[in-house]
């Protein structure tokens, strides 16, 4: 709750309540005490529902009526579910419920939110954008990316060894796979849509 509340007074203009691992009356509650401060402050909220699992943990995939459920409770502006998704992957091996992603986005009309992208198949994350993702979230592949460039790095002569040359490298490799990200979930050049509906 503090650090929702502080990324809001900083400026944030959107949050994600995780409370995906409480049973769904409780995901109500916390997340309408949540949204019950951030009334009037303009910030689009994103609830998780349905356990995004990972190497360590079980996955449990979102229940249409609960969400369904949620979000007329809540009133959330993003929907973040599991659909075959999970977190920490270090291939792309997780497919994803194309017939559970397609009735959730049916159902709620909601914007659909990814996470757990990194080990998705990426033929599975281009035809996601037709059914309605509209946020999709990586982390362990850029964790993977900053690690394997800077080990690389670190062991080339030391007259490149200055810091902002080296971070000059890791940014290259970061903003190159993020370019071919944008290709793949077809948001490129699209910098002022969200400029337009911002203002």
């Amino acid at each position: 709750m503090v650090i929702i509340m502080d990324c809001a007074a900083a400026g944030f203009t959107s949050v994600m309540l995780d409370f995906s691992e409480c049973e769904l009356s409780e995901i109500i509650k916390k997340s309408r005490q949540i949204m019950a401060k951030l009334k009037g402050m303009d910030i689009a909220i994103e609830a998780e529902i349905g356990l995004i699992g990972s190497m360590q943990s079980e996955t449990v995939k979102t229940d249409i009526e609960d969400a369904r459920f949620l979000c007329g409770e809540v009133g959330c502006d993003m929907l973040a579910p599991s659909v075959g998704n999970v977190h920490g992957l270090s291939t792309k091996s997780a497919r994803l419920d194309f017939d559970l992603l397609r009735a959730l986005h049916s159902e709620l009309g909601l914007p659909i939110v990814l996470h757990g992208s990194s080990g998705t198949v990426e033929k599975d994350l281009e035809l996601a954008v037709d059914l309605g993702v509209t946020k999709v979230n990586f982390e362990t592949e850029y964790r993977r990316i900053f690690q394997k460039t800077l080990m690389e790095t670190l062991v080339l002569p030391p007259k490149i060894m200055k810091p902002r040359e080296v971070l000059g490298v890791l940014r290259k490799e970061v903003s190159d796979r993020t370019e071919e990200k944008c290709r793949i979930l077809r948001c490129c050049n699209k910098a002022d849509l969200f400029r337009h509906n911002a203002q």
